[in-house]
């Protein structure tokens, strides 16, 4: 019967009949997301709705530069297929955005909202412009690894016959620490020019052995250094001054610093 009625389906129908279906463990409370990077080719996006049995609760994320008429029909049966099994879908539109930065910011911070809310987030990296792939890419690789282990990342081939899913291993490459109550003190440093311990310790409201303790893991981190000042003709030791590193981020030229803290962890662009 579905063999000789398939053709007389609607488009998105025949998608979805011809789909393998990966019936996964029942998920839990928060709702998982599918998010995309989306140009004008709905199949992709269509043929993860079924694979990963999106449905009622979850929801589906489509990132694209901008949209046009392809872009829009495209988007059509993405969103048929999504009120068929009760997803909510949500389109996100940078528009004629022309600094990698700027989409980079943009996806950092929409992923880190997503990971949040979210049991799991499935990103889907086979359509739309190769900025935004790249960009979406770069972000993940930017979350902190606890973030990073609730996220999958998938391929399509172009024919569209087969997934790949980029193995955790590849994600972990870059691995930005976790600072946890630390990142505040890391943000006051970043913000004052050569703080002491004890100008720290007033500013983070800790007394000093625990801002020296929070300070040592910084610095082993390779966040923080410590430095000392001359006085006088011979070299004086006086208190340890705290001043921000970039190298574990892999610059070693200090300049003035611009900080993006988007919640999960410090970005220093």
């Amino acid at each position: 019967m579905f063999e000789s009625d398939s053709e007389t389906l609607p488009r998105t129908w025949r998608l979805v009949f011809n789909a393998p279906i990966q019936v996964g463990p029942l998920r839990a409370f928060l709702p998982r997301t599918l998010l995309a990077s989306f140009g004008s080719d709905e199949r992709f996006v269509i043929r993860a709705i079924v694979r990963h049995g999106i449905g009622s609760r979850d929801r589906i994320v489509l990132v694209t530069m901008w949209s046009n008429d392809k872009v829009k029909r495209a988007l059509e049966y993405v969103r048929e297929l999504a009120e068929a099994v009760s997803a909510h879908m949500e389109l996100i539109e940078f528009g004629n955005v022309y600094s990698f930065s700027d989409i980079l910011e943009k996806c950092i911070a929409k992923l880190t909202e997503l990971v949040k809310s979210s049991d799991r987030v499935i990103v889907l990296l086979s359509d739309g412009a190769r900025a935004l792939v790249l960009a979406l890419y770069s972000a993940i690789l930017m979350l902190s690894p606890s973030a990073k282990k609730r996220i999958t990342v998938e391929v399509d081939v172009e024919d569209t016959s087969t997934s790949m899913v980029i193995p955790q291993e590849l994600l972990m490459i870059l691995d930005i620490p976790e600072l946890g109550a630390k990142r505040r003190l890391l943000k006051t440093i970043a913000r004052w020019s050569d703080p002491t311990i004890i100008e720290l310790s007033k500013k983070v409201g800790k007394d000093e052995s625990t801002v020296r303790r929070q300070l040592q893991c910084l610095i082993e981190m390779g966040l923080a250094s410590v430095g000392k000042t001359t006085k006088g003709k011979g070299y004086t030791y006086c208190e340890s001054r705290c001043t921000y590193s970039r190298r574990a981020l892999g610059r070693q030229k200090r300049a003035r610093i611009k900080e993006k803290d988007y919640g999960m962890f410090i970005v220093v662009v």
